[in-house]
């Protein structure tokens, strides 16, 4: 079972990475477990689609400005720091969309991030053999 802890609304800074901006926001907020979104725009893209077959994400760049239509995620434990999972929907200028998973080299041009904490037993990463990913170890509820 979780609380709401602290919530805090978050301006980021233009030109900073978005996947840095969000987990050191968070951190310096002394925040290990929370649920994100954003919105926004960012200058260029960087997201990662999994290739279940290959386990292994197939990165791919969009170096254009675009809107950010929906950035959402969680920030829990790995490897004893905090982590963030998020997946990002962009807007191109002619209506398009691409999405996937945020990876470092998505820079912000304007953005404003929810981070809600979730107060409780935080939720630890650990390698899921099944799928080749990092996963939660179990569920975490009443």
């Amino acid at each position: 079972m979780f609380t709401t802890g602290k919530v805090c609304l978050e301006r980021l800074p233009r030109g900073g990475d978005l996947a840095e901006a969000v987990a050191a926001r968070a951190a310096a907020r002394g925040i290990a477990c929370a649920e994100i979104c954003a919105v926004g725009a960012v200058s260029r893209a960087r997201i990662g689609y999994y290739l279940q077959d290959r386990r292994r994400y197939r990165e791919l760049d969009f170096p254009e400005a675009m809107e950010i239509v929906s950035c959402l995620g969680t920030i829990t434990e790995k490897d004893g720091a905090p982590f963030l999972h998020a997946h990002l929907a962009l807007a191109r200028e002619d209506g398009s969309t691409v999405a996937g998973h945020l990876l470092p080299g998505t820079v912000i041009f304007a953005c404003e991030c929810l981070i809600r904490e979730l107060v409780g037993d935080v939720p630890r990463r650990a390698h899921d053999p099944d799928t080749g990913l990092s996963l939660w170890e179990s569920s975490f509820h009443d």
